[in-house]
């Protein structure tokens, strides 16, 4: 740091812009240094006077960064945060799905296990129809399998739901025939699909439970809801 030889106090003719003075009944003195430079202070005869000078300023300026480093640190931190909230809750909605798709596998592999009720389903079909109930004890879900018969195809829907009759996942398989069943050699175009409840989400898979970007997913909804509400309004189901 550089000396400064030739100093000097002089008394203030005005007081310095934003400037506090404690405990004094005059304006303090300023110094006034070599080569006209000044640089408000204090004089030690008189008492303390805080001003503005240029040392105060980079002392401000080096309490500034930081804050403004708190900040960006605090800012990305939350960015963080939001984005691994996000990363969560889509991790765990995709895990629900899974679930409900392990209902599908769960039954297959315990089918035997399960108690059934059949129904007799008229005038839906050319050929008839039935309703089949699965349910035990031992699972937390039931299965209302739909089978309804015609002379170019059949199809099956299976709903899979807990025992409010809440949906979990719905698959739904069309067999549809080339010619009419009674001539021979008819061939057969299997095409199913998966519909997911989950979170109150409604979401479509094709065979290999890839989803499709549907944009009748409101109306395909509804559909596969009426049908199962048709189907069943003349069965009692008890829990």
């Amino acid at each position: 740091m550089e000396r400064t030889k030739n100093i000097s106090y002089e008394p203030l003719t005005a007081p310095i812009p934003n400037a506090v003075y404690v405990g004094l009944k005059q304006l303090p003195a300023f110094i006034k240094l070599s080569g006209g430079r000044t640089v408000s202070g204090f004089n030690p005869a008189q008492g303390i006077a805080a001003g503005r000078c240029a040392p105060m300023q980079k002392k401000n300026m080096k309490q500034i960064i930081p804050i403004f480093l708190i900040l960006g640190l605090f800012s990305c931190s939350n960015i963080r945060t939001k984005e691994n909230k996000t990363e969560i809750a889509a991790k765990e909605k995709n895990q629900k799905e899974l679930k409900n798709f392990d209902l599908i596998s769960d039954f297959e592999k315990n089918k035997g296990t399960f108690n059934s009720d059949t129904f007799d389903l008229m005038n839906h079909s050319t050929e008839g129809g039935e309703i089949v109930v699965f349910h035990t004890s031992e699972k937390e879900y039931l299965v209302i399998d739909i089978w309804l018969y015609g002379e170019m195809g059949k199809q099956n829907t299976k709903f899979w739901t807990d025992n409010d009759f809440e949906f979990k996942v719905v698959k739904e398989t069309n067999y549809d025939y080339d010619r009419p069943m009674y001539e021979p050699d008819f061939k057969i175009t299997e095409t199913t699909y998966f519909y997911s409840y989950s979170d109150s989400t409604f979401k479509i898979f094709d065979q290999g439970k890839s989803l499709i970007q549907d944009s009748l997913y409101l109306e395909r909804r509804k559909e596969i809801e009426e049908f199962f509400t048709e189907m069943t309004k003349e069965i009692e189901i008890v829990k």
